[in-house]
């Protein structure tokens, strides 16, 4: 793989993305999460496996940690080359050496998948500056940018395969294993399956027997990817229980608390296609029409030459990745739709760039994209500002939520303390309590201090956890009828006469540190 590196203006527009990120996660370096829509509990996840193979408990625990961990439908490559890739900042500056240095691994991934696919389908580089401002100041891009999640590691792989397969005119080949890595990272694109393996029967040319063989080749190749990326599946024919746990954890595991069923496709378009989040109205309505466009003229293309042309088959890979989410997906997460759209920003710079088009179709279809753009920039803007206006609130919370975990450790030596996700939580303390370990409940050496986050506050989850303190920053026990942001939270709101009456305990409040509320949690 080979890129031309000129210092043009849409790489220095990707130098400032860099240094932009470099500023924000030194300035929202903790406790993000209260921040809940641009950072959250993900972050958490994301660094306790790392953690878990930068601190094992054993050797067998490191060999564990790396293959299986405890998560395994975002694969474990994202964790084992961010723990490569931490290891000395972790050894440097400790926890806060970890999470920022796992932050910007993911910020480089972004990066660099973005600047790979620019130069592998554009050759001009207003046209990439375009691509990079139309994708890199995508709400979500700062999201990922933010909060270590598979999808920037699963960018680069994707962006390196289409580098090599548009290199080799589509055909099959040994690359195939980027395609399998992608795969193993995240299984959402399994619908671009069918496109990549099929594309090579019809826009390469060779013989029908060689492209059976070369199929051959490339899905060995492909299923070496996801062994890469899910280590524990090459130990599947002696311990089917990997095999087991990698479909449970992915296939079995499609359901969220955030679930809809009355949630249908009209949802989607106004809030995912058209929301804020993806650029806003202008975003999805100009991009809707080059969708369009390319998707009618490329097909009109390929029913005379046989032939898919580089527009066409990038437009397909964003609908690949995006229809399934808007028809089929319970919970709009719009998240979900950023990579799909990133491909899909491409498929239509590429098209302004296609030899076929008139000059005056150009300039029009050049200028839609500015416009396209403008909007985008504003809506990103318009959302980013909400974190930055919150830096006084972070730091508030910050300081509430540690005299909080203070007044506990003064009230108890032996504690566990359950809170809800969008309390600040400790890193160090939570760490080290909650470590991966496959082989026994591993337990505190100071004095058994228990800090533990959950999405869920119910009293199943305070039972399974034994838990003597709640600590709530959006619920509010005394009171289920406040602290509800949608219809959906009265499912999260905790109920006494249930504790007391199935469990035998009873939650009291305790006292409060701002807008965080403490309860004890006694036996009747």
């Amino acid at each position: 793989m080979t890129l031309k590196f000129k210092l043009t203006p849409d790489y220095i527009f990707m130098g400032i993305i860099l240094i932009l990120a470099i500023w924000m996660n030194s300035h929202y370096l903790y406790n993000s999460n209260i921040n809940y829509t641009l950072a959250g509990h993900d972050e958490y996840l994301t660094v306790r496996e790392v953690f878990s193979i930068l601190h094992p408990l054993s050797l067998k625990h490191f060999f564990l940690a790396i293959i299986s961990g405890d998560v395994l439908y975002y694969g474990r490559i994202m964790f084992y080359t961010d723990a490569l890739l931490s290891f000395i900042p972790y050894k440097i500056w400790g926890i806060s050496g970890l999470v920022y240095s796992i932050r910007m691994v993911h910020v480089l991934m972004v990066i660099s998948g973005l600047l790979i696919l620019g130069n592998t389908f554009i050759k001009e580089w207003k046209h990439r500056l375009l691509f990079y401002i139309g994708t890199a100041t995508l709400y979500y891009s700062v999201y990922f940018f933010m909060i270590p999640k598979p999808e920037p590691i699963q960018l680069l792989a994707l962006a390196i395969f289409f580098n090599y397969f548009k290199r080799n005119n589509y055909g099959f080949g040994k690359y195939f294993i980027w395609i399998g890595i992608a795969y193993g990272i995240k299984f959402n694109i399994i619908t671009l399956l069918p496109i990549v393996f099929l594309l090579p029967f019809f826009n390469n040319k060779n013989e029908l027997k060689a492209q059976l063989k070369q199929l051959i080749g490339s899905i060995i190749y492909f299923l070496i990817g996801l062994i890469i990326a899910v280590p524990c599946l090459i130990l599947g024919p002696i311990k089917p229980i990997f095999v087991k746990s990698y479909f449970n954890a992915t296939f079995a595991n499609t359901s969220q608390y955030d679930d809809d069923a009355t949630l249908g496709i009209i949802d989607w378009l106004g809030q995912g296609w058209f929301g804020a989040y993806n650029g806003g109205w202008i975003f999805g309505i100009i991009l809707s029409l080059f969708g369009a466009m390319v998707l009618f003229l490329g097909v009109k293309k390929l029913l005379k030459s046989n032939y898919f042309s580089n527009e066409l088959i990038l437009v397909l890979v964003g609908l690949a990745m995006i229809l399934p989410v808007i028809l089929f997906t319970n919970r709009l997460w719009p998240h979900y739709l950023w990579t799909g759209y990133i491909f899909l920003i491409l498929g239509c710079l590429v098209f302004i760039e296609s030899e076929n088009i008139s000059k005056a179709l150009k300039l029009l279809s050049t200028s839609a994209f500015f416009v396209l753009l403008i909007g985008s920039l504003y809506c990103s803007f318009s959302q980013d500002q909400k974190l930055v206006g919150q830096f006084s609130q972070i730091q508030s919370m910050t300081e509430n939520g540690k005299k909080a975990y203070d007044y506990i450790r003064q009230r108890k030596p032996a504690f566990t303390s359950v809170q809800d996700i969008t309390v600040p939580y400790p890193f160090e303390e939570m760490l080290l309590i909650n470590r991966f370990n496959p082989f026994t409940a591993y337990q505190a050496q100071e004095g058994n201090q228990r800090f533990m986050w959950s999405g869920f506050i119910s009293p199943a989850i305070l039972h399974s956890n034994k838990a003597d303190y709640l600590l709530t920053n959006k619920l509010n026990f005394e009171d289920t009828s406040s602290d509800l942001r949608t219809e959906k939270d009265s499912t999260l709101q905790l109920n006494n006469q249930l504790m007391r009456a199935e469990l035998g305990k009873t939650v009291i409040k305790d006292t409060a540190f701002g807008p965080i509320k403490i309860y004890r949690i006694i036996s009747n």
